[in-house]
């Protein structure tokens, strides 16, 4: 489904489907050694599905992933990540949607995943704009979920610090470049 819905490239010149085997491959790097086959198997293909519904409802939407057979466990991490048609991108919007990923751990860490790979190739992709808006919403939304993750499951503390510093060693080298480009434009 993943191969089918994900044609294309990314804005960073990469195959499109490339960013769900990466997220694939995160998932299986934090957690191959330490969940049950049977919850990596659902987080994996949560990692392949993550963007299905947001992008490609019209080719799978819920029903049709129940109908091929996903578990309810898979489509509510999906359904958990997906940002509803006409997200508007306003404060309470965005509130509410991580509000909502904030009660299910494995939401977090599949958002966060997610994320991970988006920062990693958002240079090569992103306008500077986009790039300071994306990290500034990683900083205010992405990091505090995986410090409330660490709290709802102590098990997932080194997990979630692995992912956070991750995350912050990104950004750091982005908000370098980033300072680089506007001084250098000037």
């Amino acid at each position: 489904i993943a191969i089918e819905c994900h044609t294309g490239f990314r804005k960073n010149g990469e195959v499109n489907v490339i960013h769900q085997f990466e997220v694939a491959g995160i998932a299986i790097q934090l957690f191959g050694d330490s969940l049950s086959d049977e919850m990596l198997d659902v987080l994996v293909a949560a990692c392949f599905l993550h963007d299905v519904l947001e992008d490609h409802s019209d080719k799978y939407d819920e029903q049709r992933l129940t109908d091929v057979g996903f578990s309810e466990h898979v489509l509510t991490l999906v359904k958990l990540v997906t940002k509803e048609e006409g997200f508007s991108k306003t404060k309470d919007e965005y509130e509410a949607y991580y509000f909502a990923i904030l009660g299910n751990v494995f939401a977090i860490f599949l958002k966060a995943m997610d994320r991970l790979h988006n920062l990693r190739s958002m240079t090569a992709g992103f306008s500077e704009t986009r790039q300071i808006d994306y990290i500034n919403e990683t900083i205010l939304y992405i990091l505090p979920l995986l410090k409330e993750a660490r709290r709802m499951d102590s098990s997932m503390y080194m997990k979630s610090l692995t992912l956070s510093q991750q995350i912050q060693s990104v950004i750091n080298t982005a908000s370098f470049k980033l300072k680089h480009l506007v001084v250098d434009k000037n």
